[in-house]
């Protein structure tokens, strides 16, 4: 599963508060903008191994910035948390899309089958001046 906000933090009793969590629209009050974007994975681990996954961004002008690396150390078989906060500058408006490789590019599905979370960058309307 794949999330994308404003932030998360980690509570001491060990539950996860997502901060501005965006649907499917991130709404900007001009454009260029530079944001910065928390995204969130969970995984469904079955073996006790370290692992390494590549996330990748994607808009309407091809690649957005570098794709940023994740590392796990992972301890114990069960679901193992990925957040990452990753400054992004958007040139224009339409649909984006992250997507998450491992080192060798195979493309991790999502449990739905879906292959990526892809959300739209739209500007807002002034509401100044309307009746």
């Amino acid at each position: 599963m794949h999330l994308i906000c404003d932030d998360v933090r980690f509570e001491s009793n060990g539950k996860l508060m997502i901060i501005g969590l965006y649907v499917d629209t991130v709404v900007v009050p001009e454009l260029p903008v530079s944001l910065g974007l928390t995204f969130l994975q969970l995984y469904h681990i079955h073996e006790v191994r370290p692992f390494r996954v590549i996330l990748h961004l994607s808009g309407p002008n091809g690649n957005i910035g570098e794709p940023v690396t994740m590392d796990f150390d992972v301890r114990s078989t069960g679901t193992v948390v990925g957040v990452v906060r990753v400054p992004v500058r958007f040139e224009s408006s339409g649909e984006y899309r992250v997507t998450i490789t491992t080192p060798d590019g195979r493309v991790l599905a999502n449990p739905d089958g879906t292959v990526a979370k892809t959300f739209d960058i739209l500007v807002s309307q002034s509401v100044e001046g309307r009746s």
